[in-house]
């Protein structure tokens, strides 16, 4: 028997993209991409693919987190694969729950971005990420806020549909030209 021979682990993949833009620039496929290389690199064998478009990592709740969690119990693979902790949840506290539930299934996770945790000062530095992701997350709402406070004051309406009684006409063509509306 080949003992140099490289176990191939079946892997299941999460991928998340919260907002409507990173949809259309089509980042859930940027990560696909890159965790179907990594895969491959590493002999693993993706079985299932769990996607949660349109869904925020500040809440633990998203469909097919949740399939990937009932499925991990049931152990049809052996490993998780994520492009990035912060895919996986934008906060410390979920990223653990998670984290603790795989590891209590025997399930391995493994992300693109950064290597697997071996000891306690690289579980340590998992939590940190996690703190980061939280923190960026803070940042990126208070942004949205600032803007849409901006906006108002300029005199814009701030909505994410025409007011009652009135239809929303969307801009045609792209500032300065002649067909801009």
């Amino acid at each position: 028997m080949n003992e140099n021979k490289q176990i191939i682990k079946t892997v299941a993949v999460y991928g998340r993209v919260s907002t409507a833009n990173q949809e259309e620039q089509e980042t859930i496929q940027t990560q696909l991409s890159a965790v179907r290389e990594h895969a491959t690199k590493n002999g693993f064998n993706i079985v299932r693919e769990y996607l949660d478009e349109g869904w925020s990592g500040d809440i633990l709740e998203r469909p097919n987190l949740d399939q990937m969690r009932i499925d991990a119990k049931k152990r049809l693979w052996d490993a998780v694969l994520i492009y990035d902790p912060d895919r996986l949840a934008r906060r410390s506290a979920y990223q653990e729950v998670v984290m603790d539930e795989l590891n209590e299934s025997g399930i391995e996770l493994l992300f693109v971005t950064i290597p697997p945790a071996k000891n306690d000062e690289d579980r340590l530095m998992y939590g940190m990420r996690g703190l980061f992701a939280q923190y960026e997350r803070m940042k990126i709402t208070e942004r949205f806020r600032l803007g849409k406070v901006r906006k108002a004051k300029d005199g814009h309406i701030v909505a994410s549909e025409a007011p009652y009684g009135y239809t929303l006409v969307t801009r045609q063509g792209e500032r300065g030209d002649s067909n801009f509306s």
